[in-house]
């Protein structure tokens, strides 16, 4: 359940809200420009107003979301590292093509934040028949375990592990 916990005083971030123990600020920037002109006072306000004072005990989960009103491409990679990768008080993260008039909390903790659907219920191989449906050539493989895998093989080890799929949970 999303919760607004926006308070009066909010000067620089347009939003504060909080999602599964976790508060998220959101900033709305027009252009690249108004993006560096904010983006720092906006961590700020989310450190000093609502994870300094402990609205959240789950002081490591904030999250700074910079809504931008253009595409991603039109963003400097520098930018966007540098951006990304402060470290002082909360996660950044980038939802592009966003206003206020077509914002939606629940789509944009979605993005941040989205969900894993399984297939339903997994039944997976008992060791004895996964050696053998394996082979034992494969356990033999010396860099078995330590080998960087190409997703092909990745895809047929897991098609040996799942013995079945079913959609009904």
């Amino acid at each position: 359940m999303i919760k607004e916990i926006t308070k009066q005083e909010l000067n620089k971030l347009d939003k504060v809200v909080t999602y599964k123990n976790r508060t998220i600020g959101f900033l709305f920037v027009a252009n690249e420009t108004e993006l560096l002109e904010k983006w720092k006072e906006a961590q700020f306000e989310l450190g000093s107003a609502y994870q300094y004072q402990g609205d959240n005990k789950h002081i490591w989960d904030y999250y700074l979301a910079i809504c931008c009103n253009f595409d991603e491409d039109t963003l400097g990679a520098e930018v966007r590292f540098q951006i990304e990768s402060d470290r002082f008080c909360c996660r950044k993260t980038f939802l592009f093509k966003q206003s206020k008039k077509n914002f939606s909390e629940k789509d944009a903790i979605e993005t941040i934040f989205p969900t894993i659907k399984t297939p339903g219920k997994i039944t997976l191989l008992k060791p004895d028949d996964l050696i053998s449906k394996m082979g034992t050539d494969l356990l033999k493989d010396q860099d078995f375990y330590t080998r960087v895998w190409d997703i092909k093989e990745l895809d047929r080890l897991a098609d040996t592990l799942i013995l079945e799929t079913s959609a009904d949970g």
